[in-house]
């Protein structure tokens, strides 16, 4: 993966799990995102969660990864571990991809942090100006009410199909 978000990655886990030397998750989205990082994060020993796992392993395997000193990070599909499985001894989440759907992303943040604990953890969001990656911002941080809206229209102008595909940082629609 040759990419501007993967190096901002490398720099995320150097830090944190280099220096830091904590454990960390990394979300992808896509299968053949995780085909493309699983070799390039191999030194780290990750544990991956993907839907090839069968349901009944992946908490043993978790659960086991959290254990381990020497494993330092956690390769996870967003929609596969969003839910069921607490990864508190993770302090750092970083989403190279996310989805649309605000639940299973917003489950997916309670992975690493619980409300009685007292550890800072830190979640890293990357995205490109001029992208829907921004769109995909927007419609996380309204819960889902952007598309909605959006698809609930009869007609979509060409200036908002535009504005769409470019959306910068913090911009609305």
């Amino acid at each position: 993966m040759h990419s501007n978000k993967i190096k901002l990655v490398d720099e995320i886990i150097e830090e944190r799990t280099d220096e830091c030397e904590q454990k960390g998750i990394i979300w992808y989205f896509h299968p053949q995102t995780l085909e493309a990082i699983k070799e390039r994060y191999k030194k780290y020993n990750p544990e991956i969660i993907s839907a090839d796992v069968p349901k009944d392993e992946r908490v043993p395997l978790v659960k086991a990864f959290l254990k381990d000193p020497k494993r330092k990070l956690l390769i996870a599909s967003i929609n596969v571990m969003n839910t069921s499985l607490t990864c508190t001894e993770c302090k750092y989440e970083v989403y190279l991809e996310k989805t649309y759907n605000y639940i299973v992303y917003s489950q997916s943040r309670g992975r690493i942090y619980r409300p009685s604990q007292d550890e800072v953890t830190r979640t890293y969001g990357i995205r490109y100006d001029n992208s829907i990656d921004n769109l995909q911002e927007l419609n996380l941080n309204t819960k889902g009410e952007t598309l909605n809206s959006l698809f609930n229209q009869k007609y979509i102008s060409e200036g908002i199909w535009k504005k769409l595909f470019s959306l910068q940082k913090n911009q609305t629609i």
